[in-house]
């Protein structure tokens, strides 16, 4: 995560529960608002596999189970901070929850497709009801838990061969070959 921090829920009162990620610590330990389960969409292999479909679910310590949950971006229904696509944790169970785990490296997606996800390993979470990515924002702001960033939908690309033709052109050194097309802001990765 471009943040260095965590996925959380963060409960807001007035307004649901929405994703944030919490700001990144090395002493960091698991709490209640950044350890979820993963329940998948399809099937009931316990092994995580890039190509999957996934639900992201708190554990049970919530009063309810919540779902890492986003619908199309529409007037009025925006990530309160950069107004992209809305990110919150949703108790109703739907096609909204639905999330693939995809190789950070587009460039291996298709090889590394059915192999498993290995804890440390950088992936990115594409919402299948939208085709965009997770995101988390380099934008912060207050809650009862501190300063957080922002988690919306919104798939960030980079310059790919156009930047490094363009650097070359106007005399400057810079890649010789193709960057990934993820940028670290759509790239999570699980921790133990």
């Amino acid at each position: 995560m471009s943040t260095g921090g965590s996925l959380s829920a963060d409960p807001d009162d007035r307004s649901g529960v929405f994703a944030s990620s919490s700001p990144g610590d090395a002493n960091q330990l698991p709490t209640v608002r950044n350890t979820f389960r993963l329940i998948k969409h399809e099937g009931q292999n316990d092994v995580v596999r890039y190509g999957e479909k996934v639900k992201i679910n708190t554990i049970p310590k919530f009063e309810q189970d919540l779902f890492l949950s986003s619908e199309r971006l529409v007037p009025g229904f925006a990530s309160p901070l950069t107004k992209n696509q809305m990110v919150v944790f949703s108790p109703y169970s739907s096609f909204n929850n639905v999330w693939e785990i995809m190789c950070a490296d587009s460039m291996r997606r298709y090889e590394t497709s059915g192999m498993p996800v290995l804890v440390g390993e950088r992936f990115v979470l594409k919402h299948c009801f939208t085709n965009t990515l997770l995101a988390a924002m380099p934008n912060m702001y207050p809650n009862e838990f501190g300063k957080e960033h922002e988690i919306c939908c919104h798939t960030f690309k980079n310059q790919g061969k156009n930047g490094p033709i363009s650097q070359e052109f106007s005399g400057k050194t810079g890649p010789t070959i193709l960057a990934p097309s993820c940028v670290d802001n759509n790239v999570f990765m699980f921790q133990n």
